[in-house]
């Protein structure tokens, strides 16, 4: 049985390329295929419904929650002045 090493692996060269986009085209066919194929999931990103409910803390703080799972605090901070 023949030993192997990382560089042969049993007799095999392995050679790493390094590959960089430098441009891409689409065309509106393909741009109207991509669209109705996830036209679900565009709706809901760019027309998104939900709710979100503030809870106030005090005059600076406050917590929100939405339909999502998703907690925001915000907190109230001096303005400055440019």
């Amino acid at each position: 049985m023949k030993a192997c090493n990382f560089l042969t692996a049993c007799g095999v060269l392995f050679q790493r390329v390094g590959i960089k986009l430098e441009s891409s085209t689409i065309t509106p066919d393909q741009l109207m295929n991509i669209f109705q194929k996830n036209y679900d999931m565009l709706l809901a990103i760019f027309n998104p419904e939900g709710w979100l409910e503030i809870t106030y803390v005090d005059e600076s703080l406050r917590i929100g929650r939405d339909d999502k799972a998703n907690i925001f605090v915000l907190e109230k901070t001096e303005s400055s002045q440019v």
